[in-house]
């Protein structure tokens, strides 16, 4: 019978002493954002995980899922009687079991087509986010970059809504974290949304007030089977976000039934909060 297979966060001590070079391993974005608001250009957070500590844990485990920088950590799957071999290790400092909640989600959203009656609509809503003060000052996004983490983006490479979008070539970096490709094109059009309303235009009407910003597209929800490993693709994603030069990000998704609850709010139990504040100290809105 084969050994039943849990899922874990290992958590490392140290990491190594080793030369890093942000001008490498960061674009200019991610150096630019830094020196603007006199931040470091890198700190412990962003040196890589020892590899030593990751070829120790290979035998025990059958699979590393991915390796955070930003923890000092590794997600694995592994034999439960593993476990307590892998603690032992005088490089662990700790190791955090995941066990699965099995949801059912909404299936992909569709884009509603905008008639010409709803522009008045659309000019209003900017109007009480008091969209005629960026514009006195000259403020619509140029030289941000934006990141929307989110369940997919269909229709994004076709939507009109987005044609000043793709002609300026404003979407610096995609990545599927769930399919680990590039192309996000696909898992629901809420990310499309939520696009459009940042830097979307219809006819002359602009939909947001930055759609001049730099964008960054990742797709982190898995639909139909919501689980743990969703804050996994959501770390790894502000992780590469950072290292895009992201000054923002946008993330429309949370998890709290039968996941968390309000005892568990404290900033340090999730991933998710434990990411958002690293990407606070490196500058990032979240």
């Amino acid at each position: 019978m084969q050994a039943q297979q849990v899922k874990c966060w290992v958590f490392f001590k140290t990491k190594p002493q080793t030369v890093f070079n942000p001008q490498a391993y960061f674009t200019s974005a991610n150096l630019e954002r830094k020196q603007k608001q006199h931040l470091p250009l890198y700190d412990i957070h962003d040196l890589p995980v020892d590899s030593s500590y990751i070829n120790a844990l290979s035998p025990y485990c059958d699979s590393i899922t991915f390796v955070s920088r930003w923890l000092n950590a590794a997600c694995i799957y592994c034999p439960e009687s593993s476990v307590e071999s892998i603690k032992q290790f005088p490089f662990v400092s700790d190791i955090e079991m995941r066990y699965y909640e099995t949801n059912v989600c909404s299936g992909p959203e569709h884009l509603r087509e905008l008639h010409t009656g709803e522009i008045n609509l659309l000019k209003g809503q900017t109007q009480r986010m008091n969209s005629h003060a960026f514009e006195q000052a000259s403020l619509n996004g140029k030289g941000v970059t934006v990141a929307l983490i989110d369940a997919g983006f269909t229709g994004y490479l076709k939507n009109d809504l987005l044609d000043d979008v793709r002609s300026n070539n404003q979407i610096k970096h995609t990545w599927d974290f769930v399919r680990k490709t590039p192309n996000v094109d696909h898992g629901s059009a809420h990310g499309t949304a939520v696009l459009s309303c940042i830097a979307g235009k219809i006819d002359s009407v602009y939909l947001g007030c930055a759609y001049n910003a730099d964008l960054l597209l990742y797709r982190t929800e898995k639909p139909f089977n919501e689980k743990y490993s969703e804050e996994e693709y959501w770390l790894a994603a502000v992780e590469t976000a950072d290292k895009y030069g992201a000054n923002i990000i946008n993330t429309s998704l949370g998890y709290n039934e039968r996941r968390y609850f309000q005892k568990d709010m404290d900033g340090k139990k999730s991933l998710l909060a434990r990411a958002a504040n690293i990407a606070s100290k490196k500058g990032i809105l979240v």
